[in-house]
């Protein structure tokens, strides 16, 4: 299962961070799991810079972490 953390510690970065899980990830990872781990995959939302926020994923596993990589930026090798 995918979990999602928003952790920025502003109020403006935290509404960026949720529409950013809104708009791009929770569509393009809504239904995938993982068949071979039980564990959670998260994606926390941190800080990147004072006006940005990244994503960072927490993966189960690597062959988890290379699928959803894999969809979310499919054109970067």
């Amino acid at each position: 299962m995918i979990k999602y953390e928003i952790k920025t510690g502003s109020a403006f970065l935290n509404e960026k961070a949720r529409n950013q899980r809104d708009l791009a990830y929770k569509p393009e990872l809504k239904g995938m799991r993982c068949n071979s781990c039980s564990s959670d995959t998260i994606v926390r939302f941190v800080e990147s810079d004072l006006k940005y926020v990244k994503a960072e994923i927490h993966s189960c596993c690597s062959t988890f972490d290379m699928r959803i990589r894999q969809k979310l930026w499919p054109n970067k090798n």
